[in-house]
């Protein structure tokens, strides 16, 4: 038997260590939008394609220098199938509100804002509205995160620019975060002509909704999501926390707050404003019930 001595072989241990990290890191690669190009080089568009095409978590990041920040695609744009986290936040000029805006009026019967068919991503800080589908979809997709995103509003989070069905729809994916307990995770989640939010899907469990207004604007005025403020038809979802920045605030909508229909066995409602304003002092009502048990 051969014997190989520390001396050789822990340097070749240490070799082969940063070999796999280097490798590692190599294989993650950021993405940068420039334009508001519905496709082709800078454009976003191109990023999701140049993300999907490349091994590892990569970033998509703005530096768009036209001027206006708002990007109209004229078809879908490609749906997300690996892991990526897109960060409005990286725009120049960003301070705590979105400023990239994604304006699907312009993009076809039926498209999603943004489709996400995998794990582990991340939305940060986009207004996502006027799509003829959902604002997002998340389909078979784990621990993917939404956050400080306005979903169904125009990029002041003011006026109603909804999308025709959804802000976020959750089909059979789990662990998923929309929202979370800083003041930056907090989506705006209004104007929709379906639900804010509807989860559904058997495995379409362990789901949070976290600190996100649904139903009424940046300036405390409602504005509606035309059903439901969320709606769950899957089991073991969480909506709200114990701590207050869990809480959502589900008001103004033209339904219910919160509709748990059958298949919505063991869901979690805990410390949310249901009805208020966002200072939980004046009637901003849900038209039907706030939290509705089927």
């Amino acid at each position: 038997m051969r014997i190989i001595r520390p001396s050789v072989l822990l340097p070749r241990m240490l070799a082969s260590s940063l070999w796999l990290a280097a490798a590692t890191v190599a294989s993650a690669a950021t993405f940068t939008v420039v334009n508001t190009n519905s496709s082709g080089g800078g454009s976003l568009a191109q990023a999701i394609t140049d993300a999907n095409a490349s091994a590892g978590a990569d970033t998509i990041t703005f530096a768009i220098t036209n001027l206006s920040n708002t990007i109209r695609p004229t078809n879908a744009l490609p749906t997300i199938t690996e892991t990526a986290t897109i960060d409005g936040r990286t725009q120049t000029g960003f301070s705590s509100a979105p400023i990239v805006e994604v304006n699907g009026a312009s993009a076809g019967a039926a498209v999603d804002g943004l489709k996400i068919a995998t794990s582990n991503c991340v939305i940060s800080a986009l207004v996502i509205n006027s799509f003829l589908g959902d604002g997002i979809e998340i389909t078979n997709g784990v621990n993917n995160t939404v956050e400080g995103c306005y979903l169904g509003l125009n990029l002041a989070g003011t006026v109603d620019t909804g999308n025709t069905l959804n802000g976020v729809l959750l089909t059979n994916a789990s662990s998923n975060i929309i929202g979370g307990i800083g003041a930056t995770n907090r989506n705006f989640i209004s104007g929709n002509n379906s639900m804010g939010v509807q989860i559904g899907g058997a495995s379409a469990t362990n789901n949070s909704i976290l600190g996100n207004v649904i139903g009424l604007g940046v300036t405390n005025a409602a504005v509606a999501n035309s059903v439901d403020g969320i709606r769950v038809a899957a089991p073991f979802n969480t909506i709200g926390g114990t701590v207050g920045s869990a809480r959502n605030i589900i008001s103004g909508n033209t339904s219910d707050g919160i509709e748990i229909g059958v298949l919505g066995t063991n869901t979690i409602v805990k410390g949310n404003w249901i009805g208020t304003d966002l200072n939980g002092a004046l009637d901003r009502g849900n038209t039907a019930d706030g939290v509705f048990v089927n």
